[in-house]
């Protein structure tokens, strides 16, 4: 119970990078023309990623239990989020170095 508890917590901090970005796309300047980029951007991934959750999740659900399918969505959150980071860490040190 303490995994899942942690799960949630840790993608919870992953989610709320994205809903800070979410809410900058919508507050950039019209006239920005990054802006029309990082919506298609997020549109493209989010087109992308329900169909493929729903295809891959249902048949993982299946086969675990409710538990093993948070336990297995938190720890995929956190790895995924963990990832994230080692790449802009590496992108930030190849900028600056």
């Amino acid at each position: 119970m303490h995994q899942l508890l942690l799960g949630f917590g840790a993608s919870r901090l992953a989610r709320s990078r994205w809903d800070v970005s979410s809410g900058h796309v919508r507050r950039v300047s019209p006239g920005d023309p990054r802006r029309l980029k990082v919506i298609a951007a997020r549109s493209s991934l989010l087109n992308v990623a329900a169909p493929l959750g729903t295809a891959l999740g249902g048949p993982l659900a299946t086969g675990l239990d409710a538990r093993g399918t948070l336990l297995a969505s938190g720890q995929a959150t956190v790895a995924l989020g963990l990832l994230t980071a080692a790449v802009l860490a590496a992108r930030r040190n190849k900028a600056a170095g």
